[in-house]
């Protein structure tokens, strides 16, 4: 991410246009878990990566694949983590059913922008096909809402192997599922959702 504080970045992408949701999975989740490599590696599972764990297609339509000389600027993985996490977004509310809220003329399908920035985090890894078919989708479209956080933490292996960073970042998003945020999150999501 660019040399901005965290919270300055917020703003920033705030106004570009992207939902308080997208801004926080990009920042506090997605980022410091995916870290940056500007250049393709394989993942863990062996899939060619680049930027903030990055797979399929770069900015630009071309197929990602090592050996191939690609290599992006901050700049470019910035963009491509913003356009990537958008686009998930929008596939998420297109699975999720919205619930009725106190305020009986406003529907809803998430408890809070921290449970929508952890769904999008765990998308953003696990890809909406995983989402599509899972018990966590079944039980947020249900309204159990706890219930669908707890389910996050069953998601921490890749090929069959427990992966430590999934681990990991699977507990950090059952967290801000269940609206467990740190210090100072809370306060900077009501400025970006003011103004």
């Amino acid at each position: 991410m660019s040399v901005l504080s965290k919270e300055n970045r917020a703003k920033h992408l705030k106004t570009a246009g992207l939902s308080t949701g997208v801004v926080l999975a990009m920042l506090y989740l997605i980022a410091p878990h995916e870290g940056k490599i500007n250049t393709v590696y394989l993942d863990p599972v062996g899939i060619p990566t680049v930027c903030y764990g990055q797979t399929g297609v770069d900015l630009y339509g071309r197929k990602i694949e090592m050996n191939k000389g690609l290599e992006y600027s901050d700049e470019e993985c910035d963009l491509m983590l913003a356009l990537t996490t958008k686009a998930f977004e929008v596939k998420i509310l297109k699975l999720t059913k919205p619930f009725n809220s106190p305020q009986a003329h406003v529907d809803y399908r998430f408890i809070s922008q921290y449970q929508k920035a952890a769904l999008i985090s765990f998308v953003y890894n696990v890809g909406e096909g995983n989402l599509e078919t899972s018990t966590l989708l079944k039980l947020l479209n249900q309204g159990k809402h706890e219930e669908a956080c707890a389910q996050l933490v069953r998601w921490v292996r890749a090929k069959g192997k427990v992966l430590k960073g999934l681990v990991s970042r699977r507990g950090l998003e059952k967290e801000w599922c269940l609206g467990d945020v740190p210090l100072g999150v809370e306060k900077l999501v009501a400025e970006l959702e003011n103004g």
